[in-house]
C-alpha cells in the first residue's frame, strides 16, 4: 500500500496540470484544481494504509474499529476546514490548498492509528517489521483478485471524468459544476450505505466459503441481493421525493 501509494502520489503530482485541463476549459477552475489534487495526490500513501487496514480488519470481521477511526477523522476534518480554508483564529487563510491540507493531515492521523494498531497487535492481528518484506506468491494471489475490481473501479472513475469533461465545456462550467457536486453528493449518500453493507456481505461470504459453507453461500448471496435492492430503492425514493424543498 505505501509503495504503490508513492507510486501514485509521483506520478499524479507530474500529470495533474496536463489531466485537469481535459476536463474544463475554465482557467479558474483548472488553476484551483490543479492546486487541490497535487495536494490531495500527496495524500495518497497514507490512504491507501487505512484503506487497507480497513480490508484487513473487516475480514476478520471487525468493521467497528474502521468506523470509529473514519468518524474521529472525518469529524476532525469537517472542524479543521473552516480554520485552514478561512484563516479562522491564528491559522493561515489557505483557501482550497486548505481543504486539501486538512484532508491530508486527517489521512495521515487514520494512518498513524492504523499502523499502530497492527504493529500493537490489539486488534487480533499483529504486524512486525520482517512482515512488510513483499511475499510475491500472496502479492500475486491478491493481483489475481483485486485487478479485476481495480479496473470495474477505473471504468467507472472514467466516466465520470467523460461527464465532466462534457459539463465543464458548457457556457457557465463554475456554475454548472457546482451544481453537478451538489447533487453528485447526494446520490453518493445511496452508496455509502451499500457500501457499508457489502462490506459485510463480502465478509460473510468470505468466512463461509472458507468454512466450505456453500449453501450457506448462497443463501448469503440471495437475501442480501433483495436486502440492497430494497434499500436502494427506498433511499432512492427519499431523495427523489425530498430533492425540491
Amino acid at each position: 500500500s505505501i509503495i504503490f501509494g508513492l507510486i501514485v502520489a509521483v506520478f499524479g503530482f507530474i500529470l495533474t496540470p496536463y489531466l485537469v485541463p481535459l476536463v474544463t476549459k475554465s482557467a479558474t477552475v483548472t488553476r484551483t484544481a490543479i492546486t487541490y489534487m497535487r495536494l490531495i495526490f500527496w495524500g495518497m500513501p497514507f490512504m491507501f494504509i487505512a484503506f487497507t487496514f480497513q480490508s484487513i480488519l473487516s475480514a476478520k470481521g471487525d468493521t467497528v474499529t474502521p468506523m470509529y477511526i473514519n468518524l474521529f477523522t472525518v469529524t476532525l476534518n469537517v472542524i479543521l476546514d473552516p480554520f485552514l480554508i478561512f484563516g479562522w483564529w491564528r491559522f493561515p487563510h489557505l483557501g482550497v490548498l486548505g481543504a486539501a491540507l486538512a484532508t491530508i493531515i486527517c489521512q495521515g492521523i487514520a494512518a498513524s492509528i492504523s499502523l499502530y494498531l497492527l504493529f500493537k497487535g490489539t486488534k487480533g492481528i499483529k504486524v512486525t517489521l520482517n512482515g512488510l518484506i513483499p511475499a510475491w506468491k500472496w502479492l500475486k494471489k491478491i493481483f489475481k483478485i483485486g485487478l479485476p475490481a481495480a479496473i470495474g473501479h477505473s471504468t467507472t472513475a472514467f466516466g465520470f471524468v467523460l461527464v465532466m469533461a462534457i459539463i465543464g465545456r458548457v457556457s457557465n462550467p463554475e456554475t454548472v459544476i457546482a451544481a453537478y457536486g451538489v447533487g453528485d453528493k447526494l446520490i453518493n449518500i445511496i452508496f455509502i450505505v451499500v457500501d457499508g453493507l457489502g462490506t459485510g456481505i463480502v465478509t460473510l461470504i468470505g468466512q463461509n466459503l472458507g468454512a466450505n459453507l456453500i449453501n450457506r453461500v448462497e443463501e448469503i448471496a440471495r437475501k442480501s441481493l433483495w436486502v440492497v435492492f430494497l434499500i436502494t430503492l427506498l433511499e432512492a425514493a427519499l431523495v427523489l421525493t425530498l430533492r425540491i424543498p
